[in-house]
């Protein structure tokens, strides 16, 4: 990380070199008015607690980053490093989540779901064939590739 007077520069994992010209605010908040930090510090701390080494998250947190990464080194904490992931939307461009209000999946259909899932974020079919949600994601997690994803996925939801 490099941060200059107006400047904060990053590499993510997903989207190379970040840099944030005058785009970090002088001051952001930390502790919310009804009294609980907010998202930007509970994430940092709750990631240095748990001593993670690596954040993958969706493509719509990467302008987040910056801020997470100045309360790292305000606390002189290492910072992690950062991956972030194209989103998958549904057609009208929505991403996918509760509170854009996405169908929740079926208990019937969660290894379905699972391989579609997998399939939007182009990755390799080879283990296409797990019966159970845990086999199916033991044998995605070995055979995951990031040079796979597209910056974009979509889903007919």
């Amino acid at each position: 990380m490099g941060v200059a007077a107006d400047c904060l520069s990053f590499h993510d994992c997903g989207y190379g070199a970040q840099n944030f010209e005058n785009g970090l605010e002088p001051e952001f908040v930390v502790w919310r008015n009804d009294d609980w930090p907010s998202y930007q510090l509970a994430v940092v701390v709750d990631d240095h607690d748990q001593g993670i080494t690596e954040v993958v998250r969706g493509r719509d947190l990467l302008d987040s980053t910056p801020r997470q990464l100045s309360i790292y080194a305000a606390l002189s904490w290492p910072a992690p490093e950062f991956f972030h992931i194209p989103l998958c939307t549904a057609l009208d461009g929505q991403k996918l989540s509760k509170q854009n209000l996405a169908p929740s999946v079926h208990e019937d259909a969660v290894v379905a779901t699972l391989k579609r899932a997998l399939l939007l974020l182009a990755q390799d079919a080879m283990w296409l064939d797990a019966s159970t949600p845990a086999r199916l994601l033991q044998q995605a997690a070995a055979a995951w590739s990031p040079l796979r994803l597209q910056r974009k996925c979509l889903a007919e939801v």
